[in-house]
């Protein structure tokens, strides 16, 4: 398989899940004779979790399923690293034997894709560019700052308002946040209020986006002891359209604060990924916009 399945791969990591937009399969009915809590509650509760989970440092396995050009199926693996430094800094690398096939990053200004499968390019563009007519699409449903939200770590609170239901059958809670972009549905667990599924719906009710979390794993924070705060640790991505499935496991999860697991800063650093990757073909999609990601 050429090393450009592995672009695939990062790609599906911002490809939608476009299922029905119903609740995890639950065959035993639960009635809720009372109504959920309110929006402020389950706000409250959801960031206390989240609010420990500014820094992430993680191995990452991505396992690519895919149907090959004679339309036999086939698997592959990769692995990388996951590195998160919130609100905006983003960093996921793919590769096998310590070589890097597809890097896929923001900070709060920039977003980039470095494909290194064949000719070495690197796409980038910005932030506040983003569905301008002078820009160019990224090619993927969600850009990499909203990857961070995709796996359940975001605070839900700063949105303001929002809505809680509980789901057709009763076992899930729903909750609906309005966003500057879109209106963000999560499906929770009632009692430890993890989320299970995450959909970006857009302005006409579409799944434009969404994320399947399973296998909490805890995050070990370096400074402090207790409980750690949990996030998923499997992160299913599925493009119906090619028939490919990506899968994200996630290991060795930490806050990035100890000697191995450490944050670096050039991994979230355009400028210095540009330099070492040095790729031939560097694609500004803003390139028409007052203010590009990246000028020569």
């Amino acid at each position: 398989m050429s090393r450009s399945r592995w672009c695939v791969a990062m790609m599906m990591l911002g490809v939608a899940l476009l299922h029905t937009a119903c609740a995890p399969k639950n065959r035993n009915v639960i009635v809720r004779d009372a109504p959920p809590p309110s929006f402020a509650e389950v706000a409250a509760r959801y960031d206390e979790r989240v609010s420990r989970l500014d820094r992430i440092w993680a191995i990452a396995v991505v396992e690519l399923k895919y149907v090959d050009d004679r339309g036999g199926r086939q698997t592959e693996q990769g692995e990388g690293h996951l590195q998160i430094r919130q609100p905006s800094d983003f960093a996921l690398n793919v590769g096998k034997l310590g070589e890097v096939y597809a890097y896929l990053g923001a900070d709060a200004e920039r977003f980039w894709f470095f494909d290194r499968s064949g000719e070495s390019r690197v796409t980038v563009g910005r932030h506040e560019n983003i569905g301008r007519e002078c820009a160019e699409e990224l090619g993927l449903p969600a850009h990499p700052f909203e990857m961070i939200a995709l796996m359940g770590i975001t605070s839900i609170g700063d949105a303001g308002s929002g809505a809680v239901a509980w789901s057709d059958n009763g076992a899930h809670m729903v909750v609906q946040v309005p966003r500057e972009r879109h209106m963000e549905r999560l499906t929770l667990d009632p009692e430890t209020l993890l989320p299970e599924r995450i959909e970006f719906i857009d302005g006409e009710g579409r799944v434009r986006v969404s994320s399947t979390l399973t296998l909490p794993a805890p995050v070990a924070q370096g400074d402090e002891g207790g409980f750690f705060p949990m996030m998923a640790s499997r992160i299913e991505i599925e493009d119906p359209w090619s028939d490919t499935k990506a899968i994200l496991h996630l290991a060795d999860l930490e806050d990035g604060s100890s000697r191995r697991g450490r944050l670096n800063d050039v991994a979230f650093d355009f400028d210095f990924l540009r330099d070492a990757y040095r790729p031939s073909v560097i694609h500004v999609l803003d390139r028409d916009c007052p203010h590009p990601g990246w000028t020569p």
